[in-house]
């Protein structure tokens, strides 16, 4: 339901695994996904169920269970052992996730520019839903 780039080369070291930021797609890792092969690396690229390549008509849902549930399947089925996991932005709220829920899969954590899943916490909890899960940054000023 989603795609990823597989690596050419297996090693016996854990695999390198990287996720992609908001609004893109494993094809951000491009210029990356080389070097890192260059280095010895074994390497994936994989697109977050509902963004890149992922075929929405075949897709329930895609919230963060299941964003969570699709990337362990595919871990199961392929990887199959500890990760270094690594993502920026959307990639990294998705990362930290599969982390706690999954922490037999991951070894190493790397996050870049990280975002976190959340319901609202303090004065963000008072906006609106929609701004809320739009990416908004918002500055709150207070008078006393």
């Amino acid at each position: 339901m989603s795609s990823c780039v597989k690596p050419l080369i297996q090693s016996s070291q854990n695999p390198v695994v990287l996720l992609h930021g908001f609004d893109s797609s494993c094809l951000e890792w491009r210029y990356t996904f080389p070097l890192l092969e260059e280095a010895g690396l074994e390497t994936w690229a994989i697109d977050i169920l509902g963004w890149g390549f992922s075929n929405l008509e075949r897709i329930k849902s895609c919230d963060v269970a299941s964003k969570r549930e699709h990337f362990y399947q595919l871990w199961k089925s392929y990887i199959k052992r500890p990760m270094t996991l690594i993502g920026p932005s959307l990639g990294a709220a998705v990362a930290v996730d599969f982390a706690v829920n999954n922490p037999e899969a991951v070894e190493n954590l790397v996050l870049i520019d990280a975002s976190v899943y959340a319901e609202g916490t303090g004065n963000l909890a008072k906006l609106p839903r929609a701004a809320a899960y739009a990416g908004l940054s918002v500055s709150f000023i207070f008078s006393t």
